[in-house]
Protein backbone atom coordinates (compact mmCIF):
# COMPACT_ATOMS: atom_id res chain seq x y z
CA UNK A 1 0.00 0.00 0.00
CA UNK A 2 2.99 2.37 0.05
CA UNK A 3 3.04 2.86 -3.57
CA UNK A 4 -0.57 3.66 -3.66
CA UNK A 5 -0.18 6.02 -0.61
CA UNK A 6 2.65 7.40 -2.31
CA UNK A 7 0.47 7.51 -5.90
CA UNK A 8 -2.60 9.38 -4.33
CA UNK A 9 -0.72 11.87 -2.35
CA UNK A 10 1.12 13.10 -5.58
CA UNK A 11 -2.55 12.97 -7.25
CA UNK A 12 -3.50 15.32 -4.51
CA UNK A 13 -0.56 18.02 -4.99
CA UNK A 14 -1.04 17.98 -8.60
CA UNK A 15 -5.44 18.66 -8.08
CA UNK A 16 -4.27 21.04 -5.88
CA UNK A 17 -1.86 22.51 -7.55
CA UNK A 18 -4.10 23.09 -10.73
CA UNK A 19 -7.01 24.71 -8.33
CA UNK A 20 -4.28 27.16 -6.99
CA UNK A 21 -3.12 27.98 -10.66
CA UNK A 22 -6.41 27.96 -11.63
CA UNK A 23 -7.36 30.73 -8.70
CA UNK A 24 -10.32 28.60 -7.64
CA UNK A 25 -8.64 28.81 -4.14
CA UNK A 26 -8.08 31.96 -3.38
CA UNK A 27 -8.67 32.29 0.67
CA UNK A 28 -6.19 31.65 3.54
CA UNK A 29 -6.61 28.45 5.17
CA UNK A 30 -8.74 27.23 1.75
CA UNK A 31 -5.67 24.63 0.35
CA UNK A 32 -4.76 22.77 3.96
CA UNK A 33 -8.75 22.73 4.25
CA UNK A 34 -8.66 20.87 1.17
CA UNK A 35 -6.01 19.00 1.54
CA UNK A 36 -7.15 17.98 4.89
CA UNK A 37 -10.51 16.56 3.63
CA UNK A 38 -8.60 14.76 0.04
CA UNK A 39 -5.90 13.14 2.31
CA UNK A 40 -8.28 11.49 4.59
CA UNK A 41 -10.69 10.50 2.15
CA UNK A 42 -7.71 8.84 0.69
CA UNK A 43 -6.27 7.44 3.83
CA UNK A 44 -9.72 5.78 4.55
CA UNK A 45 -9.54 4.11 1.55
CA UNK A 46 -6.62 3.02 1.53
CA UNK A 47 -6.85 1.81 4.68
CA UNK A 48 -9.67 -0.73 3.20
CA UNK A 49 -6.84 -2.51 1.41
CA UNK A 50 -4.59 -3.57 4.62
CA UNK A 51 -4.97 -5.88 7.07
CA UNK A 52 -5.35 -4.47 9.81
CA UNK A 53 -7.59 -5.28 12.81
CA UNK A 54 -11.09 -3.92 13.12
CA UNK A 55 -12.29 -2.07 16.55
CA UNK A 56 -16.12 -2.54 17.55
CA UNK A 57 -16.94 -0.11 14.80
CA UNK A 58 -15.78 -2.60 12.01
CA UNK A 59 -13.24 0.18 11.23
CA UNK A 60 -9.34 0.36 11.66
CA UNK A 61 -8.14 2.91 13.95
CA UNK A 62 -6.70 5.00 10.78
CA UNK A 63 -10.41 4.84 9.07
CA UNK A 64 -11.69 6.50 12.59
CA UNK A 65 -8.75 8.95 12.69
CA UNK A 66 -9.83 9.85 8.48
CA UNK A 67 -13.74 10.68 9.63
CA UNK A 68 -11.98 13.03 12.12
CA UNK A 69 -9.47 14.38 9.79
CA UNK A 70 -12.25 14.94 7.43
CA UNK A 71 -14.77 16.72 9.57
CA UNK A 72 -12.05 18.81 10.99
CA UNK A 73 -11.15 19.77 7.22
CA UNK A 74 -15.03 20.27 6.36
CA UNK A 75 -15.42 22.29 8.91
CA UNK A 76 -12.33 24.35 8.36
CA UNK A 77 -13.08 25.07 4.58
CA UNK A 78 -16.86 25.95 5.17
CA UNK A 79 -15.47 28.50 8.09
CA UNK A 80 -13.55 30.31 5.26
CA UNK A 81 -15.73 30.17 3.09
CA UNK A 82 -18.56 31.50 4.93
CA UNK A 83 -16.08 34.43 6.25
CA UNK A 84 -16.28 37.72 4.45
CA UNK A 85 -13.27 38.40 2.25
CA UNK A 86 -10.72 40.86 3.86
Amino acid sequence: TPIYETVVALGIAFFLQQLLHRKILTRAGQVFGVYLILSAVARFLVEILRIEPRLASGLTEAQQMSIGVLLLGTVLTLGILRRRPS
